[in-house]
Formats: C-alpha cells, sequence, structure tokens
C-alpha cells in the first residue's frame, strides 16, 4: 500500500472497469487471468455445451455464448486500460484494504500499475484467447477489436525499450527504484 501512496497520481480513468476482485479487497491483478484461461478453454473445446442465456448475467440475451461473456469481464478491464504504446498495467490498488466491506458503498479511490512488458504481454495473451471464442460465436467485430488489442500489447511487450524502470520515495523507507528485468520471464 505504501507503494500504491507513493507513486499515485490524479489521472481519472472514467473507462477503465470491470474484472473481478478477491474476497476481502476490490483489488484486480494478473493472477485473475487464470480465470479467464479455464472459462475459454472450456469453451474452446466443447463449444456445443454453451449457450446464450444459460446463466444469469447482466449480458445474458446479447447472442454470445454467456461463458464467453463471463470471460470477457476478466479481460476487457485491461483493454479498456491499455495505453496509446499498447501497454497494460495489469494491476488496480487501492491504498488501503477497503474501509467498507460493501464495493457499493466503498468509495477508496483505485490506481492503474504502470504498465510492464510482463504485465502486457500477459494481457495480450488472454486478448487473442478472448478473440478466438468470439471468431467462434460468429462475433468478428469483436474478435477484431481484441485481436487488434493483443497485437499492439505484444509488439509493445516485445520491444525491451518499453521496460519499466522508475523511482519514488516512501517515508518510512527513503528513495526506492524499481527496474523491470530486460528479458521477460519465460513459462515452465
Amino acid at each position: 500500500f505504501d507503494v500504491v501512496k507513493a507513486t499515485a497520481t490524479d489521472e481519472k480513468l472514467p473507462n477503465v472497469y470491470g474484472g473481478w476482485w478477491d474476497a476481502g479487497d476490490f483489488d484486480r491483478r494478473t493472477y485473475h487471468f487464470e480465470t479467464v484461461d479455464a472459462l475459454l478453454s472450456a469453451y474452446l473445446l466443447f463449444p456445443q455445451n454453451f449457450s446464450d442465456n444459460q446463466l444469469d448475467l447482466p449480458e445474458s440475451g446479447n447472442g454470445i455464448p454467456d461463458i464467453v461473456d463471463e470471460a470477457a469481464w476478466g479481460v476487457d478491464v485491461w483493454r479498456r486500460a491499455q495505453n496509446e504504446d499498447g501497454g497494460v498495467g495489469c494491476w488496480l490498488e487501492a491504498t488501503s484494504h477497503p474501509h467498507n466491506p460493501d464495493p457499493v458503498v466503498d468509495v477508496q479511490r483505485y490506481y492503474l500499475a504502470l504498465p510492464t512488458r510482463e504485465s502486457t504481454v500477459q494481457y495480450s495473451a488472454y486478448a487473442a484467447k478472448l478473440a478466438r471464442a468470439y471468431r467462434k460465436c460468429g462475433r468478428e467485430d469483436l474478435a477484431e477489436l481484441f485481436y487488434t488489442s493483443a497485437a499492439r500489447a505484444w509488439n509493445y511487450a516485445m520491444n525491451p525499450a518499453n521496460a519499466v524502470s522508475t523511482g519514488f520515495s516512501i517515508p518510512k523507507m527513503g528513495k526506492l527504484f524499481y527496474k523491470e528485468p530486460d528479458k521477460l520471464p519465460e513459462e515452465d
């Protein structure tokens, strides 16, 4: 929370919304992509088992299988957060745990992390997978939206010049510096 406080800006991003939050707090992070992966994998492997109006979602009835709509909720927040260069900072966090456990009542501000090459390449993978699902269910318009966004993210992540390098101060710790590794992590 100290790092969020030290790096917070007054920039407003009114179109950045969505994604699932954790129990106990309302942050969004890259590990939520695991849920996206599970939902999209199930749909892509067995599309005949999924349809629109299977679940009671706000999006039910839009002609898209509900499982794809639910996966999109976990990806679209980051498409909305994508910067002009294609980078995506896949972490929304406040400066403390919620003041009120009801997200409708809690009014603290949330801040978007700087885009890293790692978070951006992760977003790229799931945006591309969502695009495949949209294509499979006949929504070429949405498939193209996410393919284009995924390609922009990929290009950003593959450029070592986009590695984050920043400094900030925390009163009880002094000046700190973060430099993203030059090499992207490899999958195991």
